[in-house]
Order: C-alpha cells, then structure tokens, then sequence
C-alpha cells in the first residue's frame, strides 16, 4: 500500500501511475492560493524576482555571492565577465531585490540580501537533475536508434 494512498481524495490512478508527493502537493497548493490572492502589483514583483533569475550570468553572480560578500572586482574575476557587464547583472539582481550593497571606501561590496534566493535555486537544481536523470534512458533509445538508422 502506498503512504499517500490513504491522503488520496481523487479518482483512482491508472495502474503504473505514480502519486505526487504530499510535500510537493501541499507546495503546489500554496503557491495557486497565494497567486489567487495576490494584487496585480505584487504579481509583477514576483515575476520581476523570476526574471532577475532567468539569466544565466546572474545565477554565477549569485554563486560567486553564496561564499560571502564580494567586492565587484572579485565578482568579475570569479563569474569571468566583463565588469560592465557584471555589473548590469548586478544593478538588475539589486533592483529585485536579491541582493543588497554597500560602500566600502573607493569599493563596494555585495551580497545576497535575501537567502530564500539560494533554497530556490538549490530546489529547481534538484528538479532539474531529477528531470534529466528520468529522460536519460529515452535520450540514449532515441540516439541508438538514429544511429541504426543511419547504418
């Protein structure tokens, strides 16, 4: 018998089909009562906090930032930017929100101004790994059978 069985209130599943944790359930939930009641207003600063996230030089910004706070010139050498560029992803992380600055005589200095940014990044890391791992048999059956069918 399954653990969830017994929270189960839907129809009965197909067989071989799998239940959805509770915790991701219950996450799920949350997330579609929370978006329900939210303004227009905060809609767009949640999306602005995604968006913030959806590039790829931002999230080494953010690794490089994980370690501590990091003037600009060691952000630029460990995320391997250019500094105007580093710092337009970094203008951008801060305007949503993500991370805070501070001077420092002639530098100033950076770092994550709100630690929830490394738990989501850790858990869509973990989704991500998850979802490779289960395509990873069907991507090798398609690439053998293309080779096959190109002999």
């Amino acid at each position: 018998m399954h653990l969830l069985q017994n929270r189960y209130r839907g129809p009965a599943r197909p067989s071989g089909q799998e239940y959805v944790p509770c915790k991701t359930i219950c996450i799920y939930a949350h997330i579609v009562k929370m978006a329900a009641r939210l303004s227009e207003g905060m809609l767009e600063l949640v999306a602005r906090r995604f968006r913030a996230l959806g590039e790829m030089q931002r999230l080494r910004i953010i690794q490089v930032l994980e370690q501590g706070e990091k003037s600009v010139g060691e952000i630029v050498a460990a995320a391997a930017g250019s500094q105007s560029n580093i710092s337009r992803h970094l203008q951008a992380l801060y305007d949503a929100g993500l991370v805070s600055r501070r001077r420092d005589g002639n530098s100033v200095l950076y770092e994550i101004a709100d630690p929830i940014v490394l738990e989501l990044c850790a858990l869509v890391c973990k989704r991500t790994e998850k979802h490779i791992m289960q395509r990873l048999p069907n991507v090798a059956l398609q690439t053998r059978s293309s080779l096959k069918a190109r002999q």
